[in-house]
């Protein structure tokens, strides 16, 4: 239901608390989105500049975020040294670090972590007379890892946590020795086979992110292009849609595979309405579709393209057989 006017006024004064809080201000990154309902208030800082503005409404205002949000924007770097670990959200442009990623302190952190755990069950152990009975079931072979194995399985799982997309591309920033290692460990998709080498300490967030585009920047590109390709294939067929009315049909009946939108939609006039298309990309993310932003040049008059999953002769070719 609405919230009512005392709940959002608390929100607000909550928010304007923000202004002088020190720590909220620390580790920003080049954008920041604030999304204040009822409920609380939801920060996000993200690489990306964004034009400054305030907007009030029955939901929230989401389309300057669609450039970070769609397929080939952002990548993420996992700078990792023996005595420090950060997880770095970044784009062509910027970078910023991730705040809530759990990765561990230091490989000695981990270290004394399992030897406080080792000297505990020890201890138990001797006062059980088996050995045994303090060991968890499916705990003993990791308990007994080398630290070094240890501390990069403590990091895959915490990237893993922090990356919804297993597409998503990661570069793994260190040392020769521990990429080694760390691929041994990983189980994210995104995982690049080259690594920005050498000791991650000895570089800002700035300089890994220069140093890792260049080794997504093939990638990201590649995927737009083959989506651009992916709809010229189909264009003017019935597995392409350019009209708006017969696109959003396509996409509440969950048959939009790909929507292509212009990269200024946002802020073009001429086109179709900013807050329809960032419904339908919206819409299209939430049945499981992929959004891309490409030059206006490729796409129809609309600003908006789409591919079908199947065709609708095909479906009810399907339905009419079933039936008979």
């Amino acid at each position: 239901g609405h919230a009512d006017a005392g709940q959002l006024k608390t929100q607000l004064r909550n928010a304007e608390r923000l202004i002088d809080d020190a720590h909220f201000w620390l580790n920003q990154s080049d954008g920041l989105a604030l999304f204040i309902d009822a409920d609380g208030i939801r920060a996000f800082r993200l690489p990306h500049r964004f034009e400054q503005r305030v907007v009030v409404g029955e939901r929230y205002f989401i389309s300057p975020l669609l450039p970070v949000l769609h397929g080939d924007a952002t990548f993420y770097i996992v700078a990792v040294s023996e005595n420090h670990a950060r997880l770095l959200l970044a784009s062509r442009d910027s970078v910023a670090e991730v705040p809530d990623a759990e990765l561990p302190e230091s490989l000695q952190a981990v270290a004394e972590k399992i030897d406080t755990k080792s000297f505990f069950l020890h201890s138990f152990n001797v006062r059980m007379r088996n050995q045994n009975s303090a060991v968890p079931h499916g705990h003993e072979s990791a308990d007994k890892l080398p630290d070094l194995r240890r501390y990069l399985i403590d990091i895959n799982e915490a990237v893993a946590d922090a990356i919804a997309d297993p597409g998503t591309p990661l570069v793994f920033a260190g040392v020769e020795r521990l990429f080694a290692l760390y691929r041994e460990v990983n189980t994210h998709d995104g995982l690049q086979a080259e690594c920005v080498a050498g000791n991650a300490d000895d570089s800002n967030a700035d300089q890994l992110r220069a140093a890792a585009w260049k080794i997504v920047e093939p990638l990201l590109q590649s995927r737009r292009q083959e989506a651009v390709d992916r709809y010229g294939a189909v264009r003017n067929t019935d597995r392409s849609g350019e009209g708006l009315e017969a696109i959003r049909t396509a996409i509440r009946d969950g048959r939009v595979e790909l929507l292509l939108l212009a990269h200024d939609f946002a802020n073009d006039a001429a086109a179709t309405s900013p807050d329809e298309l960032e419904n339908l990309a919206m819409e299209a993310m939430g049945q499981g579709g992929e959004v891309y932003l490409v030059p206006a040049d490729q796409l129809p008059a609309s600003g908006v393209a789409a591919v079908y999953r199947y065709a609708v002769a095909d479906e009810l070719a399907n339905q009419s057989t079933a039936r008979s």
